[in-house]
């Protein structure tokens, strides 16, 4: 069964509750679960932001999704722009977002296009002007769009400064909430006087990275409330901002419970080794070379919890829905994956968002009540990260968030050396985070190439130590008995009792 990743419903850690995560305040929504939660909550009310960053960063649609989810709850929203174009342009942009509701414009949002006015006004009577409107239409919310134009347009002076102070105390005064949009510089942000005087502020971003670009936001400041510190990416779609909260920012010591119930693999010989399957809740990486059998292992992983009733998400890099069902059908395994029970997460590996990634995860595994997951391979998501030095951090938070929800996770990854003693099962981080980490390798012998297994790790339990023979044969794997004539197998270039097997072609 194939599923489209839900890009904005996506789950978030119990421990993760956007109206709990600061002390109760009233707050506005920001028209989005994942942009409340990194905002601590929503943005508290009858205080001032500012909302900043470069040309093209999203500032305007966000302040416009703000407002309408504002006038979704029943506020009055007035909206001050100074943006030299048509009232109809500026509605015909907005229509092309969900959140755009024409019932709203004209009842509960209002738009002024000040340009015209304040050309003949100083800038303590534009700001009077403001206050005046706000005040006679009650408005809860008001957006100034951009602010630092506004004062570029009036050429405020520096005795100005205390009107802005101004501006901020009557606004609280009369119970609305403000916020400022602005391209400012970062000399505007240490010395402008409304950031001395903002309640928080946001800052988007829209960089270029190698030839990709990538958007993220910030909460600089945030007065009073415990928001999710760092970057946060985020996309622009229909649904306007799509954010995806960090995956370390969520993350705290998981809440789990210990148990020595296991998970079987789907193979009984296999299970035996590992003395009962894996337990429960646990962590595992397959590791091998590319082809040694690590995906078809993982089906049968998946297969077993069907048999069980147990939901699997198999999160795949490289194979569609039809490609793995395929792949299982040569093992028996099609009747398992069209039980309703496997669940295929599809992603593309080029330009991968990891945030995004974990926020569809997150939300499958809620959802759909998920007890296994696949990750095939985690090389694609290692890939992603923008900072090599993430990556642990994301998966050992990604690896806690399934644990805390009783999921058991296998995980495979690719060993690029087919044969030598340079041998790179995994990053040091990766190792240290798993739980236990089952090896597939390819050795040479007689002329032939085959298959051996063996378990190096399994945290918490007894493990066979031997290296099995590995074998796929007549649509099914099979674990043979221990090669115990064989030395240097993990090389891939056994030797029979300390001696280079005879080569046969030489012999006759």
């Amino acid at each position: 069964m194939t599923d489209r990743p839900h890009g904005e419903d996506q789950a978030l850690p119990q421990h993760i509750d956007a109206a709990k995560s600061s002390p109760a305040v009233d707050r506005l929504s920001a028209g989005s679960q994942a942009l409340d939660v990194i905002l601590g909550g929503g943005i508290p009310r009858n205080s001032l932001y500012i909302l900043t960053g470069p040309p093209g960063a999203g500032k305007t649609i966000m302040a416009q999704q703000l407002s309408f989810a504002a006038a979704k709850a029943g506020l009055y929203v007035i909206y001050f722009t100074n943006v030299s174009e048509p009232h109809s342009k500026l509605v015909e942009h907005m229509r092309a977002f969900d959140f755009y509701d024409p019932d709203l414009l004209g009842r509960r949002i209002n738009i002024y296009n000040i340009t015209s006015q304040i050309r003949d006004k100083g800038f303590q009577q534009t700001l009077d002007f403001i206050v005046d409107t706000v005040r006679s239409e009650r408005a809860s919310l008001v957006i100034i769009d951009s602010f630092r134009g506004l004062k570029h347009v009036l050429e405020s002076s520096p005795k100005d400064r205390g009107a802005i102070f101004d501006l901020a105390a009557r606004m609280s005064i009369m119970g609305c909430t403000s916020v400022l949009v602005g391209e400012y510089t970062p000399l505007e942000a240490q010395t402008d006087p409304e950031f001395a005087v903002a309640d928080g502020i946001i800052y988007l971003t829209h960089a270029t990275e190698g030839i990709q670009d990538r958007r993220a936001l910030r909460v600089v400041k945030m007065r009073g409330v415990r928001y999710l510190g760092g970057e946060h990416s985020f996309v622009i779609s229909t649904a306007g901002i799509v954010a995806y909260p960090r995956q370390e920012a969520l993350a705290h010591a998981p809440e789990y419970k210990a148990t020595n119930e296991r998970s079987a693999l789907g193979i009984a010989d296999l299970d035996e080794l590992l003395y009962g399957g894996l337990i429960r809740s646990s962590s595992t990486l397959i590791a091998g070379s590319s082809g040694t059998g690590k995906t078809v292992l993982s089906l049968h992983f998946l297969a077993a919890g069907a048999q069980h009733q147990e939901h699997g998400l198999m999160i795949s890099f490289q194979e569609n829905a039809e490609q793995l069902r395929l792949r299982a059908g040569h093992f028996g395994l099609a009747e398992a994956m069209d039980s309703g029970y496997v669940h295929i997460l599809p992603f593309s590996p080029v330009e991968l968002n990891l945030d995004a990634a974990a926020a569809a995860i997150r939300d499958y595994v809620a959802r759909l009540n998920i007890r296994r997951v696949v990750i095939d391979s985690v090389a694609e998501l290692e890939s992603a990260s923008n900072y090599i030095e993430r990556f642990d951090d994301f998966l050992a938070s990604l690896i806690g968030f399934l644990r805390q929800h009783e999921v058991t996770t296998v995980m495979t990854r690719e060993i690029p050396q087919m044969f030598g003693t340079n041998l790179t099962i995994a990053s040091r981080g990766l190792s240290y985070i798993v739980d236990n980490i089952i090896l597939i390798r390819y050795f040479e012998l007689s002329g032939a190439i085959d298959r051996t297994i063996t378990i190096l790790k399994s945290r918490g339990s007894n493990h066979a130590k031997g290296l099995y023979h590995f074998g796929i044969e007549d649509g099914r794997i099979v674990i043979g008995p221990t090669l115990e004539h064989l030395q240097g197998l993990i090389t891939g270039i056994p030797t029979v009792n300390g001696e280079t097997p005879a080569d046969p072609a030489k012999e006759d």
